[in-house]
């Protein structure tokens, strides 16, 4: 039988691994490795969604990020960072309240928030964020 204290463990881990999870190649998981890369010097502009699993505010914000996310199209990525497992990242970041969220284009961050927040508003700065990258896909006509 196992103990109380594995199966907590397990059913994090399980979460964490959901959350990683998504069928849109807009929303992807970022470490420490690749942050540079997928993140800083993405084409696309990037939410960064700084999170960890056992944050309230956090449950409730990241499924409205990815939908707003999903809903532009991809003019804009959604990087998720767990900032338990990448503690020396949200430190460099300057992260002291979660969720905290940046828009990352051209290599820089040019809106922030922090906190959960209401869905319109959500959309509102993830709409925001697409204009700073290139046009999105034309799509061809029939």
């Amino acid at each position: 039988m196992k103990s109380r204290a594995m199966v907590a463990l397990s059913s994090r881990r399980l979460a964490r691994s959901a959350r990683r999870l998504s069928s849109s190649p807009a929303v992807f998981s970022v470490t420490a490795a690749e942050f540079q890369s997928r993140v800083v010097g993405n084409a696309v502009p990037v939410v960064l969604d700084c999170y960890a699993d056992w944050c309230g505010p956090c449950k409730t914000l990241t499924p409205l990020l990815k939908s707003a996310v999903e809903a532009q199209r991809g003019s804009v990525q959604l990087a998720l960072l767990d900032t338990d497992a990448e503690q020396e990242l949200g430190m460099q970041l300057g992260i002291r309240s979660l969720p905290t969220v940046y828009g990352v284009a051209g290599g820089r961050v040019v809106d922030t928030f922090t906190g959960a927040r209401p869905k319109e508003d959500v959309d509102r700065f993830v709409a925001n964020l697409a204009k700073h990258g290139p046009p999105p896909p034309q799509e061809e006509e029939a």
